[in-house]
């Protein structure tokens, strides 16, 4: 996942200890979560699915409004 980012550099900070899960809600650090939330498939932003869903995968439906 995350193929298209680069491998980090001697110029870059790194972080040792491991992310918190933010797929799930967390009121401790005030993260909302993703699971639920919709995402914008054509996105590369940190709106689109392959961001806010790795690498938990997310489900794909249609909707139509009349």
């Amino acid at each position: 996942c995350h193929s298209r980012f680069n491998s980090p550099t001697t110029q870059d900070l790194l972080y040792i200890d491991p992310t918190p899960d933010y797929c799930v809600r967390n009121e401790s650090t005030g993260s909302l979560g993703t699971q639920g939330r919709l995402c914008n498939k054509t996105s590369e932003g940190m709106d689109g699915c392959e961001l806010m869903c790795c690498p938990a995968g997310y489900d794909q439906f249609k909707t139509v409004q009349t």
